[in-house]
This record gives structure tokens, C-alpha cells and sequence, in this order.
């Protein structure tokens, strides 16, 4: 479930900027600024994307899915509110804490992964009370009483164990890729063991609570399943088979970085078991419903116009959004927040008397790291913290970095730009 997966890639950036106390040059504070940075474009992706399977899913459920939203309407509604409230503190945290300012932005975090962990909670019960209608008349009075369904957190902590598991080695994955082409090899090696122990231990969550969820689920619905022969055992089975294996190749691997392979194929059969998954929850779901949808059978109209006009605006969607990624991806202006170069009249300003005195502690040249898509920005601010009154460090990048001069500035240091040549800006940093 797509709100699963969006609180658990916000409540792993929230657990490490936690560990990391908030200090911008931690891994564990760099990793919860990429896992952010690319979330708060991924929450408007979701919520552009979601809405069609959404559909989808209303139009085939209509009178059990309305039915269940409309017995917790209120909360149903809020979820709007949860969402607004969870997209804004993402973009608070983004552009008022660690990755902005070089620390704080916790709480915000914090408060994005809460809303949306609640709408995960949303989202589960909806789908715990439109599969049970023999349930309707007691929950009317009560709503609030699917909480205490067995198989209410188990369901939903399957969700976000699994969550949480895909965000750890979606994180190996991109770090150890980075490492691998030389960009910041001691810090992306540290992110890559990070999310991969992560992904390690909630994996093995993910499969104990699995077979927690199948052993509260209720006997007609499990004497159903197993009753269904190769059509429900196989996939089952076979999801088993993959989960495990995916526990013995996380744990096979120590350091994501020297086996790429390895990650690779692990992330492969993550999305593979994914996959198998989402069949076997779709015949529960058959199964809960099937006392109800045996009375009847509903008639199908097609309306392939409709469909044809569907999937053309479809590919014409992903091929605008894949064309606007790559856009951003490859612009030089590609980077933490996509936004480090500003026009020089922009920084404009007269040259300093400090710039005479000032001792030179250090230099960093990263235009070859901005380059390969590296960002010197956790290096840059370790390096700055290390600087006694009247020492000065500089950097050497292709473009005026302006939002590490003003996340600089904001902490207490003086800087200076000066344009030696083409791709050549020289920044210098003074404590005072």
C-alpha cells in the first residue's frame, strides 16, 4: 500500500535524523535528507498516481469500499488533513531544518511521519471493515472498535515493517552506487551498511509478523485459502519462499558497497516479492467477501474508448514525469535540493577586509564530485565546525553555491564568492 510506503521511507529519515541529533554532517542526518529530498516529490507523485488505482479499486468494491468509508467518514476525511498537514511539514523539515539550516527540523519530521503512519491506519481499517459486512452492525455503533480487530496491527505492521525493509535497501542501493563511482566513499559506505542493517532486521520483523497475520486471521477466511489448492497455496508458498530468501542474502552481506551484485539482486526480489504478495492479499480479500459476493454476479459493460482515452493519457503522464526527472537530473543545477547556482549579479557584494587576514585552514575542490552528482555539503560543514576565530577554509565548485553560503551565514561564518573562470568559483569562509 502506497501510504505504507511513504510513512516508512519518513520514519527511517526520522529515526536517523534522530540518531544523528540533528548535526548535518552525520551519515545518518545525510541520509535523512536524501530520503526527504526525494520524498517531498514523491508524496505529490503518490498522490497524482494514487488516485486513478484508487478508482479502480471504489468502481470493483463500490458497495463494500463506500460503505467502509463512510462508516468512519469523519476519519475517512481527515485523512486530507492528516496529508496536507504530514506534505508541509516535509517541506518545513527540507527548507527550515538540517538540510537548509545544517541542524534542526526534528519535529517536523517527526510530526510528516506521524500523519503519515495515521493515514496508513486509515487506509488498513478501511480495508479490515469494507472485506467484513457481517461485522457492519456492530461496528455502526462503534467504528473505532476495527482497532481491536486481530488482525488489525499485524496487517499494519506488515506494511510498514515491509516499508521500512524497501526504504533500507532502496538507501544501500543508491549509496553503495555512489560509492561504488568514487563520490564520497567513506560517507556512502556508512549510509549503505546503515540502511542495509535496517533493511536486515525489518525484514525479519516483516516475516515473523507475516506469519502472526496469518495465524489471527479469522478460521472461515483461513480454511478458505487453504481450501483454494494451487491457486491460493502456490502464490503463498512461493512469497514464503522469496521472503526468506531475501532474509539469507541481507545477511549474507556485511558491506553493501564491495557486493553491488548482491544489492542488486536483492532489490530485484524485494519488488519481486512484492509483487507475489499483492496476489495473495487480493485473494484474502476474494476470500472475506466471498459469502457476500456469491448471492450475485454483477454484469460487465465495457467502454473501451473510455480505457484507449485512459491508458493514452497514462503513458503520456509517466512519459512527462520521466522526461521531467531526467531534466532535473542532468541539469547542473542537480543536487541536494536542485537549487545551488543563482546568478552572480545575484551575490554581488563589495570584497571583505577579513579576506586580507584571513589564516586558510583547508580547500576543497568538488567540481569534479558536483559532477558525478556528489554534494560537498556534509564535508563543507564538518570542515567549518573545526575553525578557530580568524581561520578561514575554501571551496572550489563550477557555480556561487548560495544556499551553503546562506546555511553558512546563518550559523555565525562570513563568505566571499570570486569568479576565477568558466566553471571555476572560488568561496571562502571565515569564521569571525
Amino acid at each position: 500500500m502506497v501510504p505504507n510506503r511513504l510513512a516508512s521511507n519518513t520514519i527511517l529519515a526520522a529515526l536517523g535524523q534522530l540518531f544523528s541529533k540533528g548535526k548535518a554532517d552525520d551519515f545518518r542526518a545525510v541520509m535523512a535528507m536524501r530520503l526527504m529530498g526525494i520524498n517531498t516529490y514523491g508524496i505529490s507523485l503518490t498522490i497524482t498516481t494514487g488516485i486513478a488505482p484508487l478508482l479502480f479499486v471504489q468502481v470493483l468494491y463500490q458497495q463494500y469500499f463506500y460503505t467502509a468509508t463512510l462508516m468512519i467518514a469523519w476519519t475517512w476525511l481527515m485523512s486530507l488533513v492528516f496529508l496536507m498537514v504530514g506534505y508541509y511539514a516535509a517541506y518545513l523539515y527540507k527548507f527550515k531544518g538540517t538540510p537548509t539550516k545544517g541542524s534542526g527540523g526534528t519535529a517536523w519530521l517527526w510530526l510528516s511521519a506521524i500523519m503519515f503512519f495515521i493515514i496508513a491506519m486509515v487506509h488498513v481499517a478501511v480495508n479490515l471493515i469494507h472485506s467484513q459486512p457481517d461485522q457492519w452492525g456492530a461496528l455502526a455503533d462503534n467504528p473505532m472498535a476495527i482497532l481491536g480487530d486481530a488482525a488489525f496491527w499485524p496487517r499494519l505492521f506488515h506494511f510498514v515493517f515491509a516499508g521500512l525493509g524497501f526504504s533500507g535497501v532502496v538507501v544501500a542501493w543508491w549509496a553503495a552506487r555512489q560509492a561504488g563511482k568514487g563520490i564520497e566513499v567513506e560517507l556512502n559506505t556508512k549510509i549503505a551498511r546503515y540502511g542495509w542493517k535496517w533493511a536486515l532486521w525489518t525484514t525479519l520483523l516483516q516475516i515473523a509478523d507475516g506469519f502472526l497475520l496469518v495465524m489471527v486471521l479469522p478460521r472461515p477466511v483461513l480454511l478458505g485459502f487453504m481450501r483454494g489448492g494451487m491457486a491460493t497455496m502456490l502464490p503463498f508458498t512461493l512469497g514464503i519462499v522469496l521472503a526468506l530468501g531475501l532474509l539469507v542474502m541481507l545477511a549474507k552481506v556485511s558491506n553493501p558497497v564491495e557486493k553491488f551484485s548482491a544489492v542488486n539482486g536483492t532489490l530485484i526480489g524485494m519488488i519481486v516479492t512484492i509483487a507475489v504478495m499483492s496476489i495473495t492479499r487480493h485473494q484474502i480479500r476474494a476470500i472475506y467477501l466471498g459469502p457476500v459476493t456469491s448471492q450475485f454476479r454483477l454484469e460487465t459493460a465495457p467502454q473501451w474508448g473510455n480505457f484507449v482515452l485512459f491508458a493514452v493519457l497514462l503513458v503520456a503522464g509517466l512519459y512527462t514525469v520521466y522526461y521531467m526527472v531526467k531534466e532535473v537530473l542532468e541539469s547542473r543545477a542537480a543536487g541536494q535540493d536542485g537549487d545551488w547556482q543563482t546568478k552572480e549579479e545575484d551575490m554581488m557584494e563589495s570584497r571583505p577586509d577579513w579576506l586580507d587576514s584571513v589564516s586558510m585552514m583547508g580547500e576543497l575542490d568538488a567540481r569534479e564530485m558536483i559532477e558525478k552528482g556528489g554534494h560537498p555539503l556534509p564535508e563543507v560543514m564538518a570542515s567549518l565546525k573545526e575553525l578557530q576565530p580568524g581561520e578561514g577554509y575554501a571551496l572550489v565548485a563550477p557555480f556561487t553555491p548560495a544556499p551553503l553560503i546562506d546555511q553558512a551565514r546563518g550559523q555565525g561564518y562570513e563568505a566571499w564568492t570570486e569568479e576565477r573562470g568558466p566553471e571555476d568559483f572560488l568561496t571562502t569562509f571565515y569564521k569571525p
